[in-house]
């Protein structure tokens, strides 16, 4: 269940301060781009895509929905550099990031074995581009064996690409105010429903 509004904001809050410190970066000003640390991480590749004085939707449109932009190519630029089956590891994250987390369930989705799917995660983990999460109740002795471990994008701009980029790929050429339209109105659902739990974990840990 996403957290109340006003919760969501104070943390988005907290969060984009921590990342402006560390970062030394004005692009995650907490008023006005309450969102941006639940879009991408807070380095310089993906933060050069980004116009300090312009708000978060005018940079979604001319940056990332704009004609001729790399950013929606991103995720594939990066699989094709760093693994020798792109596709196959395309389709575990497009499964992952459209709501699959389990073994049986990955593997449904992308149309991997699951006795070829575990190597594939644990590649994707080297990468960091997954994480694999098990239930707190679970004894660290037993975590590695564990069957509770549900696996997660790792990276917020592929959490952000697979829910709003990737469904719409057909209209991002001829239509992406439709699209920047899409991205306003979910995007209060997707920051609840993907990044409070990293806010809430930034918080505790400050």
């Amino acid at each position: 269940m996403a957290p109340p509004a006003a919760a969501l904001r104070c943390s988005a809050s907290i969060l984009s301060a921590l990342v402006a410190r560390r970062a030394g970066c004005r692009l995650c000003d907490c008023q006005r781009r309450p969102s941006l640390p639940a879009l991408v991480r807070p380095v310089p590749a993906y933060l050069r895509w980004f116009d300090p004085s312009q708000s978060l939707a005018e940079n979604i449109r001319q940056r990332i929905l704009a004609p001729g932009s790399l950013a929606p190519a991103e995720v594939e630029f990066l699989l094709y550099d760093e693994v020798r089956e792109p596709r196959v590891y395309l389709s575990i994250l497009q499964a992952i990031g459209n709501g699959a987390h389990t073994l049986s369930t990955i593997s449904a989705a992308a149309l991997v074995a699951q006795t070829n799917l575990t190597t594939y995660l644990a590649t994707l983990q080297d990468l960091r581009l997954v994480e694999r999460r098990i239930p707190v109740t679970v004894a660290s002795a037993k975590q590695r064996s564990s069957k509770q471990g549900r696996y997660h994008l790792s990276d917020p701009f592929h959490r952000f690409y697979f829910r709003f980029l990737q469904p719409n790929e057909a209209e991002l050429s001829y239509q992406p105010d439709r699209v920047l339209t899409l991205i306003q109105q979910g995007l209060r659902a997707f920051v609840g429903g993907t990044a409070w739990e990293e806010l809430a974990r930034e918080w505790v840990l400050v």
